[in-house]
Formats: structure tokens, sequence, C-alpha cells
């Protein structure tokens, strides 16, 4: 081979043709550093950039400040975003390859890790007397920045409870019982925008849908208190799924490998919860206590098994672990949890665990790699 060949004159059709059969996105990150030609023959848009198994994010620490990610498939680890995030930092979402990042005084960003790019959103208060301070359990957002700047990003509060919600280029969030002029308030487990609504739910499955107006500043709320007998340790999320609203419950026993899992679609007409027998040959990825849970076609990303539901759960750690496996310290958090990954198929009706996936006590949430 000439030692002197210049790599950087290679023809753009062949360059595409060699960035089509990357197989992960961390090379297609790579062969576009490689210099201005390369970046220019592998787009960033369209089908060359690599469907990849969605990523598990762990959390930021002292410890390790940089981001880390894990592809649960292969067991490859990545580090990606600025190592100048401070720790400080605490991520409350993952939506459409966006990060939501919450920092000192309510302050509060969306960073793409994979591209850098950044959002500032307002402060996390509600402008209303007294300028309350937001207790934040977890923020998601409409849709993807990167596709139309006019996205809506919701906020679940914790205790006395209720949501916030935002039109990027607003200057503050609004209350959507205030906007609803309504004097309720409801601690819920998950919530999602749904056709120009807010659609939220309680511990019970009890749910609300906002609707808001087409310039977002008010709203009107109406319930369908159609409860759901209550699971001990169950996990319960929304989704849209092929454009419908769907209740997912999930009830994973560890030890004995056992699920209890339920599937509902709302029926807007009737204003009632269906039973639901698949996910119409999709995937949804469900996070434990994490704003994050979203539904893919199977063949959207490489690995990915139609009608399966793949989620993170905790269980009592009764087993050693190793803490250096995914560059964390054992000082991190504490030992009495492990987490794990484990994929239920509504087909067969099995649960197994993901197999290349070791546990940690260090509890993820998932990321769809994007980079546009």
């Amino acid at each position: 081979m000439d030692a002197n060949l210049d790599w950087s004159s290679l023809l753009p059709d062949v360059l595409r043709v060699i960035a089509r059969k990357l197989p992960t996105i961390k090379d297609y990150i790579r062969f576009r550093a490689v210099c201005r030609s390369w970046c220019g023959a592998a787009s960033i848009t369209g089908q060359l950039v690599p469907r990849e198994f969605p990523w598990l994010m762990f959390p930021l620490s002292d410890c390790a400040p940089s981001l880390r990610f894990l592809n649960p498939q292969t067991n490859d680890l990545i580090y990606a975003g600025s190592k100048e995030e401070p720790a400080a930092l605490r991520v409350v979402g993952s939506s459409f390859g966006w990060l939501i990042l919450l920092g000192k005084c309510s302050s509060i960003f969306l960073l793409n890790p994979l591209t850098l790019a950044k959002i500032e959103l307002p402060q996390l208060f509600w402008r209303s007397p007294g300028w309350h301070y937001i207790s934040t359990e977890r923020i998601c957002l409409s849709h993807s920045p990167s596709e139309d700047s006019n996205f809506v990003a919701l906020a679940i509060l914790g205790y006395p409870g209720g949501i916030l919600y935002l039109k990027n280029g607003d200057s503050w969030w609004r209350n959507v019982y205030r906007e609803a002029n309504s004097e309720g308030s409801t601690v819920f487990v998950d919530a999602v925008y749904f056709r120009g609504k807010i659609c939220a739910i309680d511990g019970q499955g009890s749910l609300t849908v906002f609707e808001l107006s087409s310039d977002h500043e008010s709203c009107s709320l109406w319930n369908c208190r159609q409860f759901f007998p209550p699971l001990n340790g169950s996990m319960r999320c929304l989704a849209d799924v092929m454009d419908d609203l769907v209740l997912i419950s999930l009830h994973f026993v560890p030890d004995l490998w056992t699920n209890s899992v339920s599937m509902f679609r709302f029926d807007w007409m009737g204003r009632k919860w269906d039973k639901l027998d698949d996910l119409k040959g999709r995937c949804l990825f469900l996070s434990e206590g994490a704003c994050s849970s979203f539904s893919l076609p199977s063949n959207r990303a490489l690995g990915c098994e139609e009608n399966t539901i793949y989620f993170i759960y905790s269980r009592v750690n009764r087993c050693e672990i190793n803490d250096e496996l995914y560059g964390l310290a054992r000082n991190d958090v504490s030992r009495d949890k492990d987490y794990h990954v484990a994929a239920y198929s509504s087909d067969s009706k099995v649960t197994k665990p993901l197999p290349f996936y070791v546990p940690t006590p260090y509890q993820p949430l998932w990321f769809t790699p994007r980079l546009c």
C-alpha cells in the first residue's frame, strides 16, 4: 500500500459506502472526525447514521463528572459530552437524544451529549405571588428540538404535586392547575405530551388530561377515574405507541422471574382504557422513576425485538458487584440496591435478562443516541 496515499482525497461516493457500513454511532463519530471531506461525506441526517440499540446513561457524580453511557447489548462503554460539566448537575430526563439537566438555583438546560448542542430554558419557577421554589422529579419534551424549535417541556413536580409546562421561547413556566383555574393538585407518577394535550397518571392509574389552548397559554382539564388495583412495587408508564396513548402497568418479581404486565390503550371517544394485547410490532423502553420512557419501531434499532418491553428495575443488593466496571467509584451511592435490565415479550409472556448487561448500584436511564 502506498504510504503517501492521501486518504482525504477519496471520492465522496466511496466515503459514503464506507460510512454506511459502520456498525455503531461511536464509529460514525470517529469517521467524521478524520478530516473535513470525511465529515462532509458522512451526513448526520438521512439513512447513513447507524440505528443503534438505546444506551443507558449513568448519573453524574463527584468521582465521575463526565457523561457515561453504555450499550447494554454489547457492554460497550461510551464517554461523551463536555468533561467540564459540573457534578452538581442532576439529570432529570432524557427525550429524543437530549438530556435535561437541572443545576443550581433551579437553572435548567438541554444538552445533546454527542454534538454538544445546548439549549437554555428559564429557571424552574412559575409566575405567581411569591415565586415558589420547585421540587422537580422529572422533565420530558414533546418532540425533538432538532426537528422543531416550538417544543413543549413538561416538569413533573414532587410533593405537593402538579405539573409545570413551558413552550420554548416562553419566559416562565406555567402551572397546569392554575392555567385551568383549578385549586387541585396531584402527585403524578408519569406524564406525556400527546396530540396537544398533557396526559398524566397517578399511582393508581387515574388519568388526568390537560387540554392546551392553541397558544399554550391556558388549558382545561378532565379526569378518567378508572382506577386499577394497586400493586406493590409496580411501574406505571405512559407512552405514545403508533399514535395511541398507552398505559403500561408492570409488576416484576426478580427472584422468581415472573411478571404481571398489563397494557391498555386509551379510547378517546369513550374516555376509558381498553385492554391491549400487543405493541403493534414496536418495542418499549421503560425506566423506573425516570421520565425517559418511549417506544420505537423494532427495525429502528439494531437488536430490538418486536412486541418487547425493555425495562430497568431495582432489587435488594445480594451479590458483590464490580464497582469499577463502568468507571464508577464505590462511595458514589449507597449499596442497598442494584439495577438490572430485562426484556419482556408480550408474545411469549416471558421475561429474560439482557445477556451482556452487568448489574450496578447506579440507577441508569434510557437514552436514544442522535446526531441531529
